[in-house]
């Protein structure tokens, strides 16, 4: 199942998971390698049904924080 398998709205829930996500990274650790990771994490949550926009969000936050922990990356403050 790719992205565009996916309702628009569900893909527009999507999009907003990942830039809530990634909104907590420090500008200068901002990459595309950084941003696919997290993507893919939403989308596997999301190809188990889980498409509300806070399971989304909560998907990428986790996705990022894992991944900032074993790079040593500070991240700001997630609400």
């Amino acid at each position: 199942m790719n992205f565009s398998s996916f309702s628009e709205r569900i893909q527009a829930d999507m999009e907003v998971a990942l830039e809530r996500a990634c909104d907590a990274l420090p500008k200068e650790f901002h990459s595309h390698e950084v941003r696919r990771h997290v993507a893919s994490e939403i989308m596997k949550v999301a190809q188990l049904g889980q498409t509300t926009l806070p399971r989304l969000t909560y998907a990428g936050e986790k996705a990022l924080k894992e991944l900032c922990r074993e790079r040593g990356i500070h991240l700001k403050q997630i609400a």
